[in-house]
């Protein structure tokens, strides 16, 4: 999941990669170190706030998106949804993970 909210947005603040994925520091830390012990990302401080951290794709990151994008045609033909379904389902279960983190 970190990869494809970088695939799209290139780099990331770790607080902001945090809020899009809804993961706390203490699970998305040891998965950033993995991607980094890969070479799949690099993890450095902001030039202009030091107490943030970018993550940036590396571009053997980049390579890797080649190699993964047969998931999604893999995932249509297993739940016999198209593309429009997937996405709506996505939207959904997003509002609902915000319903539910969403202090009232």
């Amino acid at each position: 999941m970190v990869l494809l909210v970088l695939w799209e947005k290139e780099k990331i603040s770790f607080k902001g990669l945090g809020e899009e994925l809804y993961l706390d520091s203490g699970t998305l830390t040891p998965v950033l170190k993995r991607l980094e012990e890969r070479g799949l990302i690099i993890r450095e401080r902001s030039k202009e706030d030091e107490r943030s951290v970018i993550i940036t794709l590396t571009t053997e990151g980049n390579e890797f998106k080649e190699k993964v994008t047969m998931i999604p045609n893999a995932v249509f033909d297993k739940t016999g949804c198209n593309e429009e379904e997937i996405k709506s389902y996505n939207k959904e279960i997003r509002n609902l993970l915000n319903m539910l983190t969403t202090e009232q």
